[in-house]
């Protein structure tokens, strides 16, 4: 879906104020879209009963988890099955490009995603989204007509 620069208003309103400059309205956008989790979750009512009464936890249980390490072939073929988009995230890489450049880069990558799973801790470029605004209706000038989409970086897939 291509994005027409005459579709994006020239102005948004927050508070009864009228937003104009473009750096102005993407911080706008950023602190409405950071903050609509919190907002919303006001509105929810707290549960009654805690997460693990739902769980059946028995005794047998172990709290535990283990991965085997990846293969490079195994990535290869992961990355193989993803729809060639061209779509970039924050690093400005496709899936389209990736599966063209992957066997050249199954080998380091495996390894970073190894080290990831043994040391259980994810880089945080890899976790980091390029969010878009996308309209949904009504007028187009408020910030809460739009939904955010967030596109991450064909590696964290």
């Amino acid at each position: 879906m291509k994005l027409l620069i005459s579709s994006i208003p020239t102005e948004f309103i927050s508070d009864n104020v009228v937003i104009m400059q473009p750096d102005e309205m993407v911080n706008a956008f950023s602190t409405f879209f950071a903050n609509i989790g919190h907002t919303t979750s006001e509105s929810v009512p707290s549960p009654q009963k805690s997460f693990s009464h739902y769980l059946n936890l028995d005794s047998h249980c172990q709290k535990t988890f283990f991965m085997e390490p990846v293969h490079p072939l195994e990535l290869i073929n992961t990355f193989n099955c993803f729809k060639a988009k061209t779509s970039m995230g924050h690093d400005n890489i496709s899936t389209k490009l990736l599966k063209e450049s992957i066997w050249n880069t199954a080998d380091p990558l495996t390894h970073i995603f190894n080290l990831s799973f043994e040391s259980g801790i994810v880089p945080d470029k890899i976790k980091l989204a390029k969010v878009i605004p996308i309209f949904k209706s009504g007028n187009k000038n408020l910030f809460n007509n739009n939904r955010p989409v967030s596109i991450l970086p064909a590696y964290s897939k």
